[in-house]
């Protein structure tokens, strides 16, 4: 009782802080790490594309920069310098307060890969418990230009990181390089915008190993080889992955025997609905400027989650079990149908693609044969709702498996070969909405 009454006093303290009090200290460093580096007349010129906490402001787009959603970039060219750093900070006591509530979900946090484009060349480095402060190095450089791009890997229950400081060879007051504009590239440059909202496969959980993994980590698993990403680049779109590992759609789940207040479980287990918004992945105060980024095509394939307990009784009606609360079809259907409206009301001129995940998919070891049915009738039932109500620009794809290499997966998820071609089926979708697309 005494430690659910305490974890319950962190979520409410971390949940009630508005973003701006949510921010501990100050954010160029705090006491246990001292001041960051700085350049001086040298400071990065950066181009982001995914969300950020602060993002752009009136005064620009400045470090630090706080990373939480998977997908995250940041971009820098420079020249004149044969030495590259950057500097990343998952330390609990300097993130922002509103984000460490995570941190009582597990002991081994923070635990965030990046990945690092230096001239096409890549290469990872982990944030983690051990070495929460990272710094990634490259040296012995050309001094001609130079591309880096900086991209978070990692879903966000894994913990928040700072993007502290970019600094090239010298200091403030010795030579070292110069920083220039970063060109937008064919894929920012070409307009197309792509949102995706879901669960642990659009998080691409486990996707980087095989059947002999014992579960799903943040070494294991790779957004930027999921389903969405692949999808995106195949069709030169820039992309925001809002994937999170047992994201439900329309219900809140529960455990058994669970000592976790449930303020505490529906943070860590949320609905899509709650955190689609979000700048700041952790932080339910946070508000994402949604018309600052505004895509043409939004895939939401969440809903597996919801029939986790879901069963086939002796009358072979679905049956809730006592942690699911799966509510009636109709119900489930109309929670369903309002979130599809909610997405339209902000994006009205986007397609909407409700996508369904196939039985060799889900059979696996994800969902019983009778979960997977119930989720399936479910989901026919959704389709068939959004016809009738005669909602523009909203389809639903319901995904072939018959072709998944389905017996060497970790986790029983879907692995990297498996998502290329649950990437393919979807960009070949979008292509006959959007014939110009297709070009």
């Amino acid at each position: 009782m005494a430690r659910a009454l305490l974890l319950a006093l962190l979520l409410a303290t971390a949940c009630a802080a508005v973003a701006a009090a949510g921010r501990a200290g100050d954010p160029d460093g705090d006491a246990d790490g001292g001041p960051i580096r700085r350049n001086g007349n040298k400071k990065p010129i950066m181009l982001l594309s995914g969300r950020f906490y602060p993002g752009q402001t009136r005064a620009g787009t400045t470090l630090p920069q706080l990373m939480t959603w998977p997908g995250n970039a940041v971009t820098v060219r420079f020249s004149g310098s044969d030495e590259v750093s950057v500097e990343l900070d998952g330390r609990m006591t300097a993130v922002p307060a509103a984000d460490r509530w995570v941190n009582t979900t597990r002991s081994d946090l923070p635990s965030v890969v990046f990945q690092f484009n230096l001239d096409g060349e890549v290469s990872t480095a982990q944030v983690t418990k051990a070495e929460p402060w990272l710094t990634w190095n490259k040296t012995g450089l050309s001094l001609g230009l130079h591309t880096l791009t900086i991209t978070r890997a990692t879903e966000p229950r894994y913990g928040a990181v700072w993007l502290r400081d970019i600094t090239l060879q010298g200091s403030s007051d010795e030579p070292g390089g110069v920083f220039v504009r970063p060109p937008a590239g064919p894929i920012l440059s070409s307009g197309r915008r792509m949102l995706f909202i879901g669960d642990s496969y659009t998080a691409g959980a486990a996707n980087a190993a095989d059947k002999s993994c014992k579960s799903a980590n943040a070494a294991n698993s790779n957004t930027l080889l999921a389903y969405g990403p692949v999808a995106a680049r195949a069709l030169r779109a820039e992309y925001q992955a809002l994937g999170w590992s047992v994201a439900t759609m329309n219900i809140y789940r529960e455990a058994a025997g669970d000592v976790w207040p449930p303020a505490l479980r529906r943070a860590f287990w949320p609905r899509v609905r709650d955190f689609w918004k979000r700048a700041d992945a952790l932080n339910p105060a946070s508000q994402y400027n949604m018309a600052s980024w505004v895509p043409q095509v939004v895939v939401m394939a969440a809903g597996t989650n919801d029939f986790a307990n879901a069963s086939i009784s002796a009358g072979n009606k679905v049956v809730s079990g006592d942690l699911a609360k799966l509510p009636s079809m109709d119900d489930w259907v109309d929670a369903h149908e309002a979130f599809v409206r909610e997405i339209a009301q902000v994006y009205p001129r986007a397609i909407i693609i409700n996508l369904v995940f196939p039985l060799e998919q889900q059979l696996v070891g994800v969902r019983t044969p009778e979960q997977t049915l119930a989720y399936l009738q479910y989901f026919a039932a959704s389709s068939a709702r959004f016809q009738a109500a005669r909602l523009q620009n909203v389809y639903t794809l319901q995904l072939d498996g018959s072709g998944f290499p389905n017996t060497n997966w970790c986790a029983s998820h879907p692995n990297v070969d498996t998502h290329a071609m649950i990437a393919d089926q979807l960009a070949a979708f979008v292509r006959r909405i959007l014939p110009s697309w297709a070009a």
